[in-house]
């Protein structure tokens, strides 16, 4: 059998096939605290599992890459507006929403891939700044869960957008304020 050559690894979470080969890593190695990968398991409807922002060794970096089962390679796409980490990412109708994150301070940013012409554009920001947020899609709306303040508080905070309407609405907050949470 083959013997694992890398699996790249965030907060909590393990991302990428075992089996693949090694990702490009110059100016991108891992601070602990910080994840490494944006998006953990983020697919497009073509199979490929996006990479997005994260942490270098000079901070946050806007680089987004694609990794494709198909072929074993990675892709570089269009960066995103400005480098994040502690974002959070979710597909809704073929579209990646790459959303809040830290800069220097937490990020309130909401940009959208357009696969098609390999873009990112703006949306609507987030109400409320925050990194370290998990993100969920449910009947094409798209929920922002939990996160991290400027205060590097801990969040109760849910909000869900309407991809149609490019706006946010107020949902019941969690029972228990969490950041760097996984949702399903």
């Amino acid at each position: 059998g083959r013997v694992p050559q890398r699996l790249l690894r965030g907060d909590g979470f393990e991302f990428g096939d075992p089996l693949a080969p090694e990702r490009p890593t110059a100016g991108r190695e891992h601070h602990p605290g910080h994840v490494a990968c944006g998006v953990p398991g983020e697919r497009l409807g073509d199979g490929r599992v996006l990479a997005i922002g994260g942490w270098t060794a000079t901070g946050p970096t806007a680089i987004v890459e694609a990794y494709s089962p198909n072929t074993n390679t990675w892709q570089t796409l269009a960066s995103l507006a400005s480098g994040r980490n502690g974002l959070a990412a979710a597909t809704v109708d073929g579209k990646v929403y790459a959303i809040g994150g830290s800069t220097i301070g937490v990020s309130n940013l909401v940009e959208v891939y357009d696969p098609v012409h390999n873009t990112w554009s703006h949306r609507a920001p987030l109400p409320t700044a925050r990194a370290m947020l998990a993100a969920a899609v449910v009947d094409g709306r798209l929920y922002a869960i939990g996160g991290r303040d400027n205060m590097n508080q801990s969040l109760a905070t849910v909000e869900v957008y309407d991809p149609a309407t490019n706006t946010w609405r107020n949902r019941a907050p969690l029972p228990t304020a969490r950041d760097s949470l996984a949702v399903a």
